[in-house]
This record gives structure tokens, sequence and C-alpha cells, in this order.
């Protein structure tokens, strides 16, 4: 699998790597199968109908019971080769309880502290307790935890084949199409930082100019890697913790992408606030029912108001791009733009999902 390692002069980026992975496509992959955002929505239908139904049930089980797969998520972060699932899952099943316990409950309780956690008969409370005396919003980490510690290694295995069969079915048969899209992902990314350096590059993925706070307090960061995951439910994903910031990010968010949604954002905005007038909606109305016969002065005669108003009003809906001008003869008539409307919900969830 593709692992590129950026030289630039930043600093920050001097601890920045990017490389793919096909285990955290295989985990995430199965949360948007079972809950798609819109753009995966064809994917996620095409999947279902690949795997059994009792495989899908299965999944809806690991996953909806236990914080939608959120509990999953870090139990790779020390795997080495990612781009070896049969590997993963051998490591896995050589992972110890506690070991297993450490990754899936977020690293937040230490290796040495939980075993002896887990040796207690109430260890479940035990950990409950412990992890939200350490940060009360991690508590989605112990939802159903009682079901995972009865029997750890059963859990363990339940989840293990239910991830084979997913991966021999259907997603091993995938690699192709994601490994082009990863490359869009790395090319991109890379030549980002290589331009405007590694803070740029963390900046314009995560939306901050901060690292977040270590987790334990007192260790530094050594690492910040960067894994394009085609198939991830949102746009961006962040652990991290002992040295280590992780990010997965859709590689098809691209930076043009990214403006674009940008730019209709700023075109909803300008909408709605051309909308947000009782009188301007009247004048939208009058055009509408009119066809292209409305302009300035008639619209004023009709709703008795000046014709300095009507020409606020009539810039704002222009601006708003609800109305679009045309000349006729001596006069400027106006004709009502309904692509705006129509096109108004798509531009405020691209918004509000990227």
């Amino acid at each position: 699998m593709p692992f590129e390692v950026i030289e630039t002069p930043d600093a920050l980026a001097e601890v920045m790597e990017l490389r793919t992975s096909v285990v955290y496509e295989l985990l995430l992959s199965i949360r948007t199968l079972l809950k798609p955002a819109r753009w995966h929505e064809a994917w996620a239908e095409r999947a279902r109908s690949s795997i059994s139904p009792e495989l899908l049930e299965e999944l809806t089980y690991l996953y909806h019971n236990f914080s939608e797969g959120g509990l999953y998520f870090e139990l790779p972060v020390d795997y080495a080769d990612h781009g070896d699932v049969r590997g993963f899952f051998r490591y896995m099943r050589n992972l110890s309880d506690a070991d297993f316990m450490f990754y899936l409950l977020g690293r937040v309780i230490s290796r040495e502290d939980m075993p002896e956690l887990l040796a207690q008969p109430n260890a479940a409370d035990l950990l409950r307790e412990t992890i939200i005396s350490f940060n009360k919003i991690y508590d989605w980490y112990t939802h159903n935890l009682d079901m995972i510690v009865g029997n750890i290694p059963a859990f363990k295995a339940r989840l293990l084949k239910a991830w084979e069969r997913y991966w021999d079915t259907f997603l091993s048969n995938e690699l192709g199409t994601l490994e082009a899209c990863w490359n869009i992902g790395l090319q991109e990314k890379g030549l980002i930082m290589q331009r405007e350096g590694g803070k740029a590059l963390y900046e314009k993925i995560t939306g901050s100019d901060k690292l977040p706070q270590q987790v334990p307090a007192d260790m530094v960061y050594t690492s910040i890697t960067f894994i394009p995951v085609c198939l991830l439910p949102s746009r961006v994903y962040k652990f991290f913790g002992y040295g280590n910031v992780t990010l997965l990010f859709d590689p098809q968010y691209t930076e043009d992408r990214r403006q674009a949604v940008k730019h209709a954002k700023e075109e909803a905005l300008s909408a709605l606030k051309a909308l947000d007038d009782e009188t301007r909606l009247k004048i939208l109305r009058l055009i509408v029912q009119h066809g292209n016969r409305m302009h300035g002065k008639n619209i004023a005669e009709h709703l008795n108001i000046s014709a300095s108003a009507v020409s606020r009003h009539l810039a704002l809906l222009k601006e708003g791009g609800l109305i679009v001008e045309e000349p006729q003869k001596n006069l400027i008539a106006y004709r009502f733009n309904k692509e705006t409307l129509s096109q108004l919900t798509d531009k405020l969830l691209d918004y509000l999902y990227g």
C-alpha cells in the first residue's frame, strides 16, 4: 500500500506522515454501511445487497449497540502493517484481554491499571467509574460495557468473525476502487504540505490551529498520521494519545470541493437573507405570478410602497439569486430563478455535513 513521508522545512511536518489503511477502511465502512451519509447512500445500498441478511444483522448488533462502532476506532492504532488485513485479524486474536480493553476503551485507562480492574468482580462498574472520573465526556465508552466485560474472549471472537465475513464476501473486492480514491487524497494533501507546510495541512483538515492536549498530559507529540478513508461516515475523524494524533480524512473532500461548499454556503445565506422579509416575499410572489411582466414601477404600485424601497428589495433578491433581470425596451423586468430555491437544501446539507 502507498506510504509517503513528506520532506519539508516546516517543523510540524517533521512528525507528519501520510499513509493508507485498509484496516480503517474496513472498520469505518461498516458504520457507513449501516448509517450512510448522503454521499454514500448508493454505495451502502450496493454493499447491503452483497452480504447476507444474517451478516447484516450481526454487524448491526455489533455497531449499533456499541457507540455505532466508535469503540473499535483505536484497536488498530498500534498495528504495524495496515495493508495486511489478515495480519490485523491475527494481531487482534493475539491481544490479551487487558490489551484488547485498553484499545477498546480509547486508551483512557492505562495498560498497567487495566489487568487489576478486570480482575475485580465488579469490573464493568470500576471501568465505568474510572473513565467518567477521567473525563465525563468519555462516558460513551461505557455504553453496554457489561455485555463485553462478562466474556471478553467471546466478544472479541464474535467481532472478528463478523469482520472476516464482511472482508471476504464484499470489501476485499473493492480494493481497486479504494486505492484510486486514496491516491487522490495522498497527492492533494502531500502537495499542500509541500507548498504550505504541516501547520497549514493540519488546519485545513481539522479546522483548528491547535493540537489536542496530549494523553497522558506529560507526553510530547512524536507523530501525526493522516490516513485517507474513502468510506468515512463523516469528513474527518481524530483521535490521539501516547504521542500520536491520528486523522482519518475523506480524500474525496478536496480543497476544490471544500471551496465549492464554502461558496454554496455563502449563496445559501444570501438567499435566506433575501427571503427573510415579508415585503420581499410579496415582491417575489408578484414576479412568480406575473411571469416576466413585472418591473419596479408595477411592483411599487401593487404594494403601495416607494420606488426606492422596491429598488432596495429587488437588489437583495437579485443578490440572493432569486430573481434575474430581463431588459425589455426601456424597462427592466424580473424573472423568478426557481433553481436557487430548489438547490438551497442541497447547499445547506453539503455545508452541514462538510
